[in-house]
């Protein structure tokens, strides 16, 4: 009863928005609309109020952003009462393409699973076919024929110079490109994908991660493109064993770390373990074993749920039962400190929504079926050389 109502709670706190600034972030968007997904199917809201919302949200982000002039992208972050772009930093004011995967990845789901002959859903399928269609992923090979770029504006070109490269979160951001129908990518455009050193095995406190960076970083790495790709019918020639172990192992790793590595003032335990991106007093932080600062993030432990089920729920009663002052309406909050004793008092939709998706997955699949069965995402995996495991 009690992860009933906290995944609930959880699915109404979309989009992430700043009231005052009516900042809300696109990939947290995306997150939100595969929980609505999960919501419908929890019959915890209403196929028709789900439906509803998500035509309001889909004909917002068709008529009222800047994407014709961002060739068919969406920035970081924009303005919820306007559309217009809100920049997320020098240069970053513009298109960001792994956000903008994020966003049709949530899409996408939403186009697979409201499939009922009615008006209304027919209408809804079609409005996402057109934002899906009309994301130009060529452009932003800015014509070099090796890798996607992160970032485009109007103002400052390929100005940022950041390609995307993994293993990192993006990894849908390539698979959505490959399977565009209307604008893809060649698969000599992809290998960029596979092409620096974060796809090298990675060591830790006994484990070994076929592909990541140092430490394998954050937890968020393992869970952004994986509320649409199932890790258990995914390998390459990178990842042999699949990447289901790839990831299983990074959440083994880095809980190890907080247990048996980290300062023992940090004061991490079995039930409060999680090192990802999230806030931190006085700011706001990309964590890691590497870039540690003592504080956990409850979205690192349980949307690692299909991961590390047994080690995720400790986490999960521990805060519940005995931190009172973290949880709020929506469930648990960002993140807390007990070093410092701070406690974080918001929520952040790309922690926050992230947890109810990965959850289902966890408990049925459900996300997963939606995507990997969509017949463009077969095809974008198929042309990145990603292939089931063999029995």
């Amino acid at each position: 009863m009690h992860m009933k109502i906290v995944l609930e709670n959880l699915t109404k706190i979309f989009p992430s928005r700043n009231k005052k600034s009516g900042q809300a972030t696109i990939g947290g968007t995306g997150f939100g609309i595969a929980a609505i997904v999960a919501a419908v199917e929890r019959e915890w809201v209403s196929r028709e109020a789900a439906v509803d919302r998500l035509l309001k949200m889909s004909y917002f982000l068709r008529d009222k952003t800047d994407r014709k002039n961002l060739h068919g992208a969406f920035p970081h972050w924009l303005d919820g009462r306007t559309g217009k772009t809100i920049s997320f930093g020098e240069k970053d004011d513009g298109a960001d393409l792994v956000e903008t995967a994020f966003l049709m990845q949530g899409l996408l789901i939403a186009r697979s699973y409201f499939n009922e002959e009615n008006e209304r859903e027919r209408e809804l399928r079609e409005l996402i076919t057109q934002l899906w269609h009309e994301v130009d992923w060529h452009w932003f090979t800015n014509s070099e024929n090796n890798g996607l770029y992160w970032h485009w504006s109007p103002a400052h070109g390929f100005g940022m110079g950041m390609k995307i490269s993994g293993f990192n979160e993006a990894m849908v951001a390539y698979v959505l490109a490959l399977a565009s129908p209307t604008h893809p990518i060649s698969r000599d455009a992809a290998r960029f994908w596979y092409s620096t050193d974060e796809y090298q095995p990675k060591h830790g406190n006994g484990y070994t991660v076929e592909a990541a960076n140092a430490y394998a970083g954050c937890m968020f790495l393992s869970h952004y493109s994986f509320i649409g790709l199932d890790p258990r019918r995914m390998s390459d020639s990178f990842v042999k064993r699949g990447y289901m172990v790839r990831n299983t192992t990074h959440a083994l790793m880095s809980r190890a770390y907080c247990l048996e590595s980290a300062p023992a003032e940090h004061q991490f335990s079995e039930g409060f373990w999680g090192l990802t991106a999230c806030d931190i007093k006085g700011g706001y932080r990309y964590q890691s074993a590497y870039n540690e600062v003592g504080t956990v993030a409850p979205t690192a432990a349980l949307a690692s749920m299909p991961y590390v089920p047994e080690y995720a729920m400790r986490v999960l009663w521990n805060i519940h039962d005995n931190y009172t002052k973290f949880w709020g309406k929506y469930g648990p909050y960002d993140a807390f400190s007990l070093k410092d004793n701070w406690f974080d008092n918001s929520y952040l939709a790309i922690d926050q929504l992230a947890i109810p998706c990965m959850v289902e997955n966890y408990r049925s699949g459900l996300l997963w079926s939606l995507f990997m069965n969509i017949p463009e995402v077969k095809q974008g995996l198929g042309r990145m050389g990603v292939t089931p495991l063999a029995p």
